[in-house]
């Protein structure tokens, strides 16, 4: 899994309010050849993920592996209520039944940030619900109405954690510089002196500087009125657009591309 996760993976494609979360896809499945991704050599490639499956086949007993994907929820991210397959007894006949089973991968979590996994009875109540603590696993049967409910908002959060945010994101940096891998550092409203610190933590590293215009306000309050739970005054934005700096070659940037 050389690749990181890609924003706008959505769980119901059938509502238009859904703007999607983080997704990566591992192992797709097809709907035209049904197969069974633990007898084929790809699952190889995945370590990790064939020594997770083989546990859960000494729990669960021999089943088919059809897909596997990891999906990632950050602030004011939803997984609406969905079902994971339809499509299986198109696939496998009438009375087939499927399973989800759901590893929790996040070593990080507090119960303040919510974002628990529901599922639902055939009356749409709350059948199931599961806090994602770091290991746990939770099956059920893909035909159920399930969702990842709505946990804290990026404004909700923002002044508790943004410094443990900033701290977890410069040791993942530190991590990423010991091992000798690219780093691409995603930051809105920089300034020369806030860029020294970056420059600091990577003396060994070329430097290339990724400029994106800011948009037209217009554009700026689209991309936010999609976000719900982001809320940012006006003024903020407005202080956070005249701070920006632009980078140059002096202050220590290789290259500087603009983007756009």
């Amino acid at each position: 899994m050389q690749s990181g996760l890609t924003y706008g993976w959505k769980a119901e494609t059938k509502i238009a309010y859904d703007q999607g979360h983080w997704n990566k896809q591992i192992l797709k499945n097809s709907r035209l050849f049904p197969f069974d991704h633990s007898r084929l050599p790809y699952i190889k490639y995945h370590p990790e993920l064939n020594t997770l499956w083989n546990i859960i086949q000494a729990t669960t007993g021999k089943t088919n592996l059809l897909r596997c994907y990891i999906n990632g929820y950050t602030y004011g991210t939803d997984g609406y209520a969905h079902i994971d397959e339809e499509w299986i007894d198109q696939v496998y006949g009438s009375g087939a039944s499927g399973d989800t089973l759901i590893v929790y991968l996040n070593e990080t979590w507090n119960i303040d940030w919510a974002g628990e996994t529901v599922v639902f009875d055939n009356n749409k109540e709350i059948e199931t619900a599961i806090l994602p603590k770091y290991g746990r696993v939770l099956s059920f049967q893909s035909s159920k109405l399930h969702a990842k409910s709505l946990g804290k908002t990026y404004s909700d959060v923002f002044a508790d954690f943004m410094p443990e945010a900033v701290n977890l994101m410069c040791q993942d940096v530190i991590v990423a510089r010991e091992q000798g891998r690219d780093i691409v550092w995603d930051q809105t409203s920089t300034t020369v002196k806030s860029r020294v610190r970056k420059f600091n933590m990577l003396p060994d590293y070329d430097h290339i500087a990724v400029v994106f215009k800011t948009p037209e306000h217009k554009e700026l309050m689209r991309r936010l009125f999609s976000r719900p739970g982001k809320e940012i005054p006006d003024h903020v934005i407005a202080s956070m657009i005249a701070s920006w700096e632009e980078p140059s070659l002096e202050e220590g940037f290789k290259e500087i591309w603009i983007a756009g």
